[in-house]
């Protein structure tokens, strides 16, 4: 919705400043001089949350206050143990015991999605690595830090006009891996850093849906991996991504599925998202989906 948009993101960036994981500037994409827009719109970031609660909204789901409403149409902490398909309805048995009726049950639970556990249940179904792991979080830019002061020296030496400092690294033959960084509030950027990795994580050891396939790793763990990460990367990358709480940062290994000729419909049940075809993030493969 257009108009929640507006008021969820901050002004769309008009520069991205892309880097190599040496530290060499690549170029600065001006999406101003691109035109780069949908329809009559412009485009912009935004946290997942903003957004679920801007669909909660839409729904009449939250209250004067704010708060989320539970019951009626929105039951949360409530899982899919089973399904039937019936002659002009599905049948949806849920993990409290309960039994609901619909026209149709669309599965968007995740990798671990438990639809499509039912779904092929007697068939092979198992993940497989994609070579990659991903680190990604969020940092605030607190004010007289050193983090800021390089955000705003690559502003003014790039001529980043509207204040808004997205970053893009991409690796190199002997550096491999790719960094993006965009403010998505006031002095607070989301960022990931994917990586080639042989070995995987092991894969389902977390309840966390979006790790897809990480572990949950205690805080010392993920500092020291974070710091050995980090070491020979540009000094804004490293600030960016050491200055994030240890509670802010997921480390996630990438799977699809061993076996991509299983269909994504079973009757009036479909499965959408990570449910139907996780995938890397390699070569634009999310985005083209």
């Amino acid at each position: 919705n257009k108009a929640h948009c507006s008021i969820l993101t901050p002004p769309p960036p008009r520069e991205v400043l892309m880097f190599d994981s040496g530290g060499k500037k690549l170029t600065t994409y001006r999406l101003k001089e691109m035109k780069l827009k949908i329809g009559n719109r412009n485009f912009g970031f935004a946290n997942r949350s903003d957004l679920q609660h801007a669909l909660l909204d839409e729904l009449g789901l939250k209250d004067k206050n704010g708060q989320i409403v539970e019951g009626g149409p929105l039951h949360c902490g409530v899982a899919v143990a089973s399904y039937e398909n019936r002659p002009g309805y599905v049948e949806v048995e849920l993990s409290t015991g309960d039994k609901v009726r619909g026209l149709a049950l669309l599965a968007c639970d995740g990798i671990h999605s438990a639809v499509r556990k039912r779904m092929y249940r007697d068939s092979d179904d198992s993940l497989s690595y994609c070579g990659q792991v991903a680190w990604w979080g969020k940092t605030e830019v607190e004010k007289g830090s050193e983090l800021e002061r390089e955000l705003k020296k690559m502003q003014k030496e790039n001529a980043m006009e509207d204040g808004n400092v997205s970053l893009s690294m991409m690796g190199t033959r002997k550096k491999p891996g790719i960094f993006f960084s965009c403010e998505v509030a006031e002095d607070v950027h989301a960022w990931v850093y994917v990586l080639k990795d042989n070995n995987p994580p092991a894969a389902n050891a977390s309840n966390d849906l979006t790790r897809r396939g990480g572990v949950a790793l205690s805080g010392v763990d993920k500092q020291k991996e974070m710091n050995k990460l980090v070491a020979s990367c540009p000094p804004v990358v490293k600030q960016i991504m050491t200055h994030a709480s240890v509670d802010d940062v997921t480390r996630a290994g990438f799977f699809d599925r061993a076996n991509l000729s299983l269909p994504y419909i079973d009757g009036r049940v479909a499965l959408l998202g990570d449910a139907a075809h996780p995938q890397s993030p390699m070569m634009g493969q999310g985005a083209n989906m």
